[in-house]
């Protein structure tokens, strides 16, 4: 009697490690990579592995800085997916005071925040683009920031 129920211990025991070893997050980030069209900044990625993932956050820093501030997120869609975001402010660039100034060019690094089911964050590599914007894109820009 005592060694069916030390045998039913030990599978019951066997099978909720096997179910928390499944909801371990997982994600493999593949072909991350961002290209200015002088306009905007698009950032692309797929996934090859995405277990227990909930959302990606996209951050971006000032090459001569060095902290991340987040500018979207995109939910998980699961493994094998291309996911696209447009970022059409890196025109304005934060300061340190935190409002923004009108840059002619710019050299952007950008990240993911990998946020998991249990709300636990892991991060990618990070990628750099250089952002050169016409002066005419710049001069509407500053006018712009005037009036906000």
């Amino acid at each position: 009697m005592k060694s069916r129920i030390t045998s039913r211990i030990a599978a019951l025991l066997l099978i909720v490690l096997c179910a928390t070893v499944s909801l371990l997050a997982q994600s493999t980030i593949e072909n991350f990579l961002a290209r200015s069209d002088g306009r905007a900044i698009t950032i692309e990625w797929r996934s090859a592995q995405e277990t227990g993932i909930s959302i990606y956050e996209v951050e971006r820093s000032p090459v001569n800085q060095s902290d991340f501030k987040r500018i979207g997120a995109i939910p998980a869609r699961g493994a094998q997916q291309a996911y696209r975001f447009i970022d059409e402010n890196a025109l304005v660039a934060s300061t340190s005071g935190g409002n923004g100034s009108v840059q002619g060019g710019s050299v952007y690094i950008y990240r993911l925040k990998i946020i998991d089911v249990n709300d636990k964050a892991s991060y990618s590599n990070t990628i750099s683009v250089s952002h050169t914007i016409s002066s005419v894109r710049r001069t509407w820009g500053m006018i712009k920031e005037m009036f906000r």
